[in-house]
């Protein structure tokens, strides 16, 4: 069986010209675009503003809203509620709105809520890429079931290794070695439709080759030190930046680094090359998040491997 899985293609929105900024939908990171600031949703066991993860436009080849909506994920910044169980079904701790935006405008965040903790992304186009499953999989690939790894049909070369565990709408899920999330009395309701990773692949290098970099690193080598941060503008952003020598730094406290440096395999579905790629962290800070259907309704709800 081969499933077809839709790798976006990134790019910093501090570097996106405005019309590109101001109209792409499909983004994770930085501040949610179209939402109404009343449905911003809050978390359930701290009542804190819930953090904005991403977000995906309706698209029938790669995901069928069924209207023209989009569908915010958020997912709470509180560590000490994420030991409370984001079951498929439940809403704890996080949350999905389906809303259809009435005009493009960022959603500035809550007051109670921290800064963003990554830079905004921005999907500008698009790569496809067929990943292939045994036929005897493919309950597990597009439901998972209610049984344990040990339990499931043998084969020589099994699909799990190797997974990059990165954005992608559609394709395979990364929770086939755990998918312990369906109702027992209902063990087909949610279907896998989207994932979030921990870090992406951006193309090219604008921001190692952006003067606020490249002047920090200068400020940095006369100063003798391993590492200097500053607030700068980068783009048309103000933002956190820090530098640690040989490329390597942080955005807002998110690491980035040369593609090279990244490990092997990661962000491959993405179509660029590596070695003029940046590898950068996402406003997941850790684990995989992933968006299910409920095919009982029309309602969409999210489930994360943490910590």
């Amino acid at each position: 069986m081969e499933l077809v899985a839709h790798y976006p293609r990134w790019e910093l929105a501090a570097f996106a010209d405005e019309e590109t900024a101001a109209t792409t939908l499909d983004r994770i990171g930085g501040t949610p675009l179209g939402l109404p600031l009343e449905d911003w949703p809050v978390c359930d066991i701290c009542k804190r503003a819930l953090r904005f993860i991403g977000q995906w436009q309706h698209a029938p080849e790669r995901l069928d809203l069924k209207a023209d909506r989009v569908a915010y994920a958020f997912l709470c910044a509180n560590l000490r509620c994420h030991q409370h169980q984001l079951a498929a079904g439940a809403e704890h701790i996080g949350r999905v709105v389906l809303a259809k935006p009435t005009s493009l405008v960022s959603t500035p965040a809550p007051a109670d809520l921290e800064p963003m903790p990554a830079p905004g992304l921005l999907a500008t186009g698009w790569k496809e890429r067929r990943e292939f499953c045994p036929d005897e999989w493919e309950e597990v690939m597009a439901y998972g079931l209610h049984q344990t790894r040990r339990d499931w049909p043998a084969t020589e070369e099994e699909p799990v290794e190797g997974w990059p565990a990165v954005t992608k709408l559609g394709g395979h899920p990364v929770w086939i070695q755990d998918p312990t999330f369906q109702p027992v009395n209902e063990p087909s309701r949610f279907r896998y439709v989207a994932q979030w990773g921990v870090r992406e692949m951006v193309a090219g290098q604008q921001l190692m080759q952006s003067e606020a970099y490249r002047s920090l690193e200068r400020e940095r080598g006369r100063a003798g030190t391993n590492m200097l941060e500053r607030s700068v503008t980068v783009g048309r952003h103000e933002l956190l930046l820090r530098t640690t020598g040989n490329e390597f730094g942080s955005l807002n406290g998110v690491m980035f680094r040369p593609a090279r440096f990244a490990r092997d395999g990661l962000g491959t579905g993405q179509g660029v090359a590596r070695d003029s790629s940046t590898d950068i962290g996402t406003a997941l800070e850790g684990g995989v998040l992933y968006l299910l259907e409920d095919t009982l309704s029309d309602r969409y709800y999210l489930y994360y491997l943490g910590r």
